[in-house]
C-alpha cells in the first residue's frame, strides 16, 4: 500500500474526552441550552463578551470601507488580530492578581502567558498558543445573544450590539486604546505597560456603575423586548424562535432564586436540593417564573437519575474490566446482581419507594448524603427519587411541559418508569439497570459516530459477550456532578455586580441586582 493511506482505510479517530460515556445527560443538557440560553457550562467569564465585542467593534470602525478592510487584513488578519487580543486579556488578567490572589477561574491560555510573564524578557509575545481559542469558545454565546453575526465568515456586530462595543472604556488601555481604534494590535508589549492597563482587561469582575455594566444587563435581560412566550416550553422550535424571551425570564428567575434562597448555600448540588425542596416558592410577580421554577425541579431531579444512572454505568464498566475473556448477558447480570448482594441485604423496589417517600420532604441532609454516596443501593434510590418526584410534580401543577419532559430522549423517564415492577428485587434492578446502561451506551455512541463525531464506544458486543476495549481501560468514567447552567449564572451575576458572596457558599442580591428586579417586573406586568 502507498504512503498516502486511502480514506475509507484510515483508523476512525477516538475522542480524548469522555464527558458524558453514558450518553445519560443529553436530555437535560439540551433543554438547559433552551431553558438559559446565551451561555453553556465552558463560558464561565463574562467580561469576554464585552472584551470581544468591543475588539470587534473598533476593528470595524477602521475597517469602514472596503479599501481600509483589504489594508487591515493584509497588515493584521483578523484571526491573528483576535489571537493576540485573547493573549493580551490573559497577561493583564493574570498580571491583576499577581499581588493580592489567584487569577480568576476560566482564563484561556493561563499557562503560557503566565510563562511569558514569569520570564526575564523585557517584552512579552501577545501569543498564548492555545488550540482551542476563547474566540471559539465563546462564539455560539456571542451569536446567541445576537453580538456576532457568524452567518458571516468575519463575524460582524449586530446593530443593536453596537452599544456594548462603545461601552467598554477603551481610554484606560493606553496605547494599546489607540492601536485598536486602528484595528491594530502589536506582537509585541513592554512588560511596564501591563500594570498601567491590567485593569482595562481584567476579566476578574465588570466595573460597577459603568456603561459596560449598563449594557450587559440590557442584553442579558433582553430590556426594551416584550416577553414573547405564548405557550411555555411546549417545543423546542418555540424555545428557539422565542430565545431572547426565555433569557430574560430565566435571568429574572436567577435573582429571584438567590434572593429567596438567602442564607442557604448554592451552587452544585446544593441549589438542585433547594429548587426540589417542597417550600421553595416563587414570588407571584409573574405566572411564567412558576413555570420556570417547575422546569428547573425536571433539570434537579433529572440530574439525580443521571447521578445514579452513571454510578450504576461505572461499575458495570469496571466489572467489564475485570473479565477480559468478555461475559455473556446471564453473566454479566448475575456478576452485578452478586456484586450488589455483596454489600446490601436484598429487598423489593416497593421498599426502596418507601425509602425515598418517607425522606423526599423537608430531609435535606437526606438527599446531599444521597448524591455524594457511592453506595449501590444509594443509586437505585438517586434514580427512584427522580422518578417519584417527576410524576409528583406532573400531579401537582398538571402542566403539559413536564409530559413532553417526561418522554424526552435519550434515556426517557416513560420508558424506564414502566420496566420498573415494584414487587421485583434490588439487586434484580439493580443488574438490568446496568445492562441497559451497556445497551444505551452501545446505541449512543454507534449513532454520534454515525454523525462524524469522534469514536467514544467503551464496549463490545462479540459473540455474544459483553467486553471492554482496549482504549477503555485508561479512561476514568466520571459520575454525573451536580453542575447546571445555574452556575454559571449565579457566577456571572457576581462578576456582574447583581448580586454578593455571603459566608458558607450563601449569595444575595445587591442593589443593582433588586433595581433589575423591579424594573423586569414593571415591564413585563
Amino acid at each position: 500500500m502507498s504512503t498516502n493511506t486511502v480514506g475509507w482505510t484510515a483508523p476512525i479517530a477516538s475522542a480524548k474526552v469522555h464527558a458524558d460515556p453514558s450518553g445519560v445527560q443529553q436530555a437535560s443538557t439540551n433543554f438547559q441550552a433552551l431553558l438559559l440560553p446565551g451561555m453553556s457550562t465552558v463560558t464561565p467569564r463574562l467580561r469576554y463578551i464585552s472584551l470581544f465585542t468591543a475588539a470587534r467593534f473598533y476593528r470595524m470602525e477602521a475597517g469602514r470601507t472596503e479599501e481600509k478592510q483589504i489594508e487591515l487584513e493584509q497588515q493584521l488578519s483578523l484571526d491573528e488580530y483576535f489571537r493576540r487580543f485573547e493573549a493580551l486579556v490573559a497577561v493583564c488578567t493574570i498580571h491583576h492578581h499577581l499581588r493580592n490572589d489567584a487569577p480568576p477561574n476560566g482564563i484561556v491560555g493561563l499557562r503560557a502567558m503566565r510563562g511569558r510573564l514569569q520570564s526575564q524578557e523585557q517584552t512579552i509575545e501577545l501569543k498564548s498558543g492555545v488550540q482551542n481559542p476563547p474566540r471559539n469558545i465563546y462564539r455560539g454565546t456571542l451569536s446567541n445573544l445576537r453580538i456576532f453575526d457568524t452567518s458571516e465568515p468575519s463575524d460582524p456586530l449586530f446593530e443593536h450590539a453596537i452599544g456594548l462595543g462603545k461601552a467598554w472604556d477603551i481610554e484606560r488601555a493606553g496605547q494599546l486604546g489607540l492601536a485598536l481604534k486602528e484595528g491594530f494590535l502589536p506582537r509585541y508589549i513592554n512588560r511596564e505597560d501591563i500594570a498601567k492597563i491590567d485593569g482595562a482587561f481584567c476579566l476578574c469582575s465588570i466595573p460597577d456603575n459603568s456603561p459596560e455594566q449598563d449594557e450587559l444587563i440590557r442584553v442579558l435581560f433582553a430590556k426594551g423586548q416584550p416577553l414573547q412566550i405564548s405557550s411555555l416550553f411546549a417545543s423546542d422550535n418555540e424555545m428557539i424562535e422565542h430565545t431572547a424571551s426565555y433569557r430574560s425570564l430565566a435571568w429574572r428567575f436567577v435573582l429571584e432564586l438567590i434572593d429567596q434562597n438567602q442564607g442557604q448555600p448554592l451552587g452544585n448540588y446544593l441549589t438542585l436540593i433547594n429548587l426540589l425542596d417542597k417550600n421553595a416558592i416563587i414570588a407571584d410577580r409573574h405566572p411564567a417564573l412558576k413555570d420556570e421554577m417547575i422546569a428547573w425541579r425536571w433539570v434537579a431531579a433529572r440530574t439525580f437519575f443521571e447521578r445514579g444512572w452513571t454510578g450504576l454505568f461505572q461499575k458495570s464498566i469496571e466489572i467489564l474490566k475485570q473479565k477480559q475473556a468478555g461475559l455473556s448477558t446471564s453473566e454479566f447480570k448475575n456478576q452485578m446482581q452478586q456484586f450488589y448482594l455483596n454489600q446490601h441485604q436484598d429487598e423489593t423496589i416497593e421498599s426502596l419507594y418507601q425509602a425515598v417517600e418517607t425522606n423526599t420532604h423537608d430531609k435535606k441532609d437526606w438527599l446531599k448524603g444521597l448524591f455524594k454516596s457511592e453506595k449501590p443501593r444509594d443509586f437505585l434510590l438517586c434514580i427512584l427519587f427522580e422518578l417519584y418526584t417527576t410524576k409528583r410534580d406532573m400531579e401537582v401543577h398538571q402542566r403539559s411541559f413536564l409530559s413532553r419532559l417526561w418522554s424526552a430522549d435519550p434515556i426517557a423517564f416513560s420508558k424506564e418508569d414502566q420496566k420498573i415492577e415494584r414487587n421485583h428485587k434490588a439487586s434484580e434492578l439493580w443488574s438490568e439497570i446496568a445492562e441497559q446502561s451497556l445497551l444505551q451506551h452501545f446505541s449512543i455512541s454507534l449513532r454520534k459516530m454515525s454523525e462524524g463525531n469522534p469514536d467514544s464506544l467503551l464496549i463490545d458486543f462479540d459473540a455474544g459477550k459483553w467486553g471492554i476495549r482496549d482504549i477503555a481501560f485508561d479512561i476514568p468514567i466520571a459520575q454525573a456532578e451536580g453542575f447546571t447552567r445555574l452556575d454559571i449564572a449565579f457566577s456571572w451575576a457576581l462578576q456582574l455586580g447583581l448580586a454578593k458572596r455571603l459566608p458558607a457558599d450563601a449569595l444575595e442580591l445587591t442593589s443593582i441586582g433588586r433595581q433589575c428586579c423591579r424594573v423586569w417586573d414593571h415591564g413585563h406586568q
